[in-house]
């Protein structure tokens, strides 16, 4: 998958005015932030059906995942979190949540890798 389908960099950087350093800010600050609340969300979408999944502790980590991959032009995984939204607010809860937790869980380590490349990589001279 192309980098451009996975990180719209250009989109992230001039939603910030073109700050280099700030989108480097928001990246660092997206990476040390993020994983923990994508494994926890993974973790409650894949909740064992005996016990019933917390749909309002899913839809607040997906919300949460969606904003600040949007302030960093992470379009894929935006659009996921977004769907994993929505399909909470589902009543009945839509069945395909576990469909979108399988395809988060395909788009959020390239992401991570294309981050950690860019961080690596900057320069802000």
């Amino acid at each position: 998958m192309a980098n451009s389908e996975i990180w719209d960099r250009e989109g992230a950087l001039a939603r910030i005015r073109g700050r280099e350093k700030l989108l480097f800010k928001l990246i660092t600050a997206f990476c040390e932030s993020i994983p923990e609340q994508y494994d926890e969300l993974l973790g409650a979408i894949a909740a064992p059906p005996s016990d019933s999944p917390d749909y309002e502790n899913i839809c607040a980590l997906a919300h949460g995942i969606k904003g600040a991959a949007a302030n960093v032009g992470a379009v894929q995984v935006q659009d996921i979190c977004a769907r994993i939204e929505a399909a909470t607010r589902d009543s009945p809860v839509d069945p395909q949540i576990q469909v979108l937790g399988q395809e988060l869980s395909v788009a959020f380590p390239p992401l991570l890798a294309c981050f950690n490349d860019y961080l690596s990589n900057a320069d802000l001279a």
